[in-house]
């Protein structure tokens, strides 16, 4: 049976002197946060929904002796996890969300991080973790 997966491709972090790496940060927020767990909680019926219509596409493409593919509707679901952080669905909902950082408006992409900013989306400080964030199926 296929199991739909998600994480994050590895991606060193050039921001900052953290060393880290998406996985590893990933892996933080995960555990702290539960992100990746609640978007698909948040989201099942309509993932399930994408997957299905997906997969009766691929089924008539590999009749038709074409190369079936399940990106497209991958794709979305990473569309989907990146609205889902930029739209603020986790905020009073997750312990500790919005975060500090994100309502003190951090931006490490920016000359100055640490000045004062408009709050900002939790989770979305250089949008590396986000941008970085994919679903696969095994």
């Amino acid at each position: 049976m296929p199991k739909l997966h998600f994480g994050v491709t590895l991606v060193p972090y050039t921001y900052g002197s953290s060393g880290r790496t998406t996985h590893q940060v990933a892996e933080i927020l995960e555990g702290k946060y539960t992100i990746m767990e609640t978007f698909a909680r948040d989201n099942e019926k309509e993932i399930r929904s994408l997957l299905a219509a997906q997969a009766g596409r691929y089924a008539k493409m590999a009749v038709k002796g074409r190369e079936p593919n399940l990106q497209p509707a991958l794709d979305q679901i990473k569309r989907m996890f990146r609205s889902y952080i930029l739209s603020r669905k986790l905020d009073g909902r997750v312990k500790g969300v919005p975060t500090k950082a994100s309502l003190l408006g951090i931006n490490h992409r920016l000359k100055h991080p640490y000045a004062k900013r408009a709050p900002r989306p939790s989770f979305f400080d250089t949008g590396l973790y986000v941008n970085a964030f994919k679903a696969w199926v095994e």
